[in-house]
């Protein structure tokens, strides 16, 4: 939370700054995939970036800004973003196969795997974990979901029943409507 607050407070930089990229800072992908490194650790190198424009005047897009913005909306909470999003919105909605993790999805034996030509051993060979070389688990609530087909129907229909589900307003409508614009 430290961190956080350094980044967002050091420039006054709201919520909707971070989710709408016009902070001045721009993605700082060195940091995110594939490193390893926790989200506090990017968080904390993130804090020391110099903006590539001025305070509210450009649109510069910036994963990190979404895991700050992820992060905060955790300790609002009193929880984690991944135990949030599995709290407020996956359980209620019963999308029992999603995941907030890239490696929780990989470990679940219905995630589809890749497939790789191996040129010196001249033949095929499944993509593993290890191997696929994206992991973007340190940042994610920038995109780490995963889900199914299915799930997703669950989720389209809750967005067209405008956040409600079971009659409970999941996401008011002024939120949805910021959301959608």
């Amino acid at each position: 939370a430290g961190t956080l607050t350094t980044l967002c407070i050091s420039f006054e930089a709201t919520l909707r700054d971070a989710l709408s990229h016009r902070t001045g800072f721009t993605r700082m992908g060195l940091l995110d995939i594939s490193t390893g490194m926790s989200s506090d650790e990017i968080l904390r190198r993130a804090s020391s970036a110099e903006p590539m424009a001025p305070f509210r005047q450009r649109f510069l897009y910036n994963n990190e800004h979404f895991l700050a913005a992820g992060a905060a909306a955790g300790v609002a909470a009193g929880t984690s973003w991944h135990a949030l999003v599995k709290a407020r919105i996956l359980d209620p909605l019963g999308m029992t196969a999603t995941r907030t993790s890239v490696r929780e999805a990989w470990n679940d034996p219905r995630t589809a795997r890749g497939y790789t030509w191996d040129e010196a051993g001249q033949r095929v060979r499944p993509v593993t974990f290890e191997t696929m070389g994206f992991n973007i688990d340190g940042i994610a609530p920038a995109g780490a979901i995963g889900s199914t087909a299915t799930d997703m129907t669950a989720w389209l229909r809750f967005l067209l029943r405008q956040g409600v589900q079971d009659g409970k307003a999941l996401i008011s409508p002024a939120a949805l409507s910021t959301i959608w614009t």
